[in-house]
Parts: structure tokens; sequence; C-alpha cells
């Protein structure tokens, strides 16, 4: 039996919400009957996670449309009319300008962040920062690396900004319907979400349900899949570049 389950104090909590404790027990499992002694605990967790949920997929969304019309801008610019002629190779050109909208996109995502934490803070009256801090390392920071490789590679294909934009519509449909799968696929696990964010919600006791244990390697696996198949597209989108702009 779990401690939370021989406080009397939960079982007294579990009973006035009208659930028995064999229920709870086997429903929820040992760890989360520890939210019934905790409400504000309770609260937290179940906040972070919708609103965590929304803020992952809204990036892997918008960010591939944002940055799909970055090379077709250049075109526009007339930029590959003397970008050829300077000590650059496509493979670099291709690599900047990831880097460089993806320091935007983290840039740009502590600003969210700051305003995260804070309807946190209204919502539940605390927030539990390392969480967050880890949450941003290990999730929205990979994920914003994908989904700005994703969505700069569908842009840049073609000529006009708006034939990138809805390029890029395209690519942050596939990310969000790619970044899910690639974890359920790897692990053999169908999850909820994405393997970091569970692996987090784990470490810190704030899931409001049990699924299985995520381990470290399984979301170092995740990831490192996740960065290979960005180097795969990017070096064939940076030899279709190299021919066709004649780097």
């Amino acid at each position: 039996m779990s401690p939370a389950l021989q406080d009397p104090t939960a079982v007294a909590g579990m009973v006035s919400e009208g659930v028995s404790t064999p229920t709870v027990e086997g429903f929820c499992g040992s760890a989360q009957t520890d939210f019934y002694v905790n409400p504000a605990r309770w609260k937290i967790a179940s906040s972070v996670q919708g609103l965590w949920m929304i803020y992952l997929f809204v990036s892997l969304f918008l960010i591939p449309l944002s940055a799909a019309s970055s090379v077709p801008n250049d075109r526009q610019f007339g930029a590959f009319g003397w970008l050829p002629g300077l000590p650059i190779t496509a493979q670099m050109y291709l690599a900047g300008k990831i880097l460089g909208l993806f320091a935007s996109a983290v840039a740009g995502s502590l600003t969210a962040f700051l305003v995260f934490i804070f309807g946190g803070l209204i919502v539940t009256g605390s927030f539990p920062f390392a969480f967050v801090a880890w949450l941003w390392i290990l999730d929205i920071v990979p994920v914003l690396f994908y989904s700005v490789s994703l969505g700069l590679i569908g842009g840049m294909f073609f000529q006009k900004r708006i034939q990138a934009a809805l390029a890029g519509l395209g690519m942050g449909i596939l990310s969000v319907y790619s970044w899910l799968p690639l974890s359920r696929l790897l692990l053999g696990k169908d999850i909820s979400s994405d393997v970091a964010s569970l692996f987090i919600f784990q470490r810190f006791n704030l899931l409001t349900y049990t699924p299985e244990k995520i381990g470290a390697l399984q979301v170092v696996l995740v990831l490192f899949s996740a960065m290979m198949i960005v180097l795969v597209l990017a070096s064939l989108a940076s030899l279709w570049l190299q021919r066709k702009e004649n780097f």
C-alpha cells in the first residue's frame, strides 16, 4: 500500500471525493494518491499538463510555417546572385539558416516561458521552476530545432513566399503528426505525450495518471533519432540547393 493510503487524511480526502481506496489504488497508482494529501500539487499538475500540451502542439505547427519562407526570401532579394561568389558551401548556407532561425525561436520561447510561469503562478499560487527549466531544455529546445528544420527545408524548394508558406503549413502538420508517433514507434508504447515531457513529469511526480515508466536512455534514443532525421533531410536538401543555385 502506498504511503498516501496509509495516511488517514488521504483516505478521508478520497472518501469525501466519493472514491474508494481500492479504486484509487488500482486506477491511479500509488504515486498519484499523494495528490489527495496535497490538493495544491494536484492543481499544479493538472494545469501544467494541459498548458504544456497546448504549447507543444502550437510550437510544432506554427514554427515550420514561420520558417518556410526564409530561403525564398533570399531568392527574391537577390541573395543567390552573389552568395555563390563567397567562400561558403550550400551545406554551410543551409546550416547557418537553420541555426539562425533556431536561435531566434529559442529566444522567443524564453518570452513564452515567462508567460507560462507567471500563468502558473496566477493559477496555482506556486510553481516548480526546476521542473519548467528541464521541460524547456529537454523538450521544447529539441522541438524547436526539429520544427524549424522541417519548415525551412520544406519551403526552400519554392520561388514565391506564398508557395513556401503553404509548404510550411504542410510541414507544420507533418511535424505535429510525426513527433509523437516517433516516440511511439521507437519505444513500442502507446503514450499520450512526447517521451521527453513524460520523463520529466514522472521525475517530478506531476502526472495525474500512471503510464509506463520512461527512462533517460529512451529519451536519448528518441531525441537522437529525431536529430538524425533532420540531418538526413538537411543533407539531401543541401545537395539539391548546390545543384539548383550553383554553389
